[in-house]
């Protein structure tokens, strides 16, 4: 899912928690940067891949990969993957939970935030057929792209 759309969808979630009694304007904007911000890694991997640091570049160069994604026939998807985002797993969302506990709750709000954005890529997973589904660990889909082809 483009940043754009998690950004709308998460401002219609962050608009509704804030009129929870227990939840201030900031932390509602906490939750909205965490929907958005989360794909940073997107940025970095295309950094780390092409050795450009263009925004826009970035944009066309996923837009062309879903394109090559969409050619693949369904069935034929679960011999590929797309890339490795670092920030898309369960351990960052145990690691905001941890430091909720122990640090800050503002870390719940990330970890809300993070949680949201994962929920609506898996949607977007579901819709574009991709085989490995909802992203659950970093480290599971390291040891698991290891053994496919990536599209580029």
């Amino acid at each position: 899912m483009l940043p754009k759309k998690h950004f709308l969808y998460g401002l219609i979630v962050a608009i509704l928690i804030f009129f929870f009694p227990f939840v201030n304007f900031w932390e509602a904007l906490v939750f909205l940067a965490s929907t958005v911000l989360m794909d940073v890694d997107h940025y970095i991997y295309y950094i780390q891949r092409k050795n450009k640091y263009s925004l826009k570049g970035a944009y066309r160069w996923f837009k062309a990969k879903e394109k090559l994604w969409t050619a693949i026939q369904p069935h034929d998807r679960k011999h590929y993957y797309t890339g490795f985002y670092i920030f898309h797993g369960i351990e960052w969302l145990v690691l905001f939970g941890i430091l909720g506990y122990f640090v800050n709750s503002i870390f719940y709000f990330v970890l809300a935030g993070m949680f949201f954005h994962l929920i609506l890529d898996w949607i977007t997973q579901e819709m574009y057929n991709y085989p490995y589904r909802f992203k659950f660990s970093v480290i599971y889909d390291y040891l698991k792209f290891k053994k496919l082809r990536l599209i580029d």
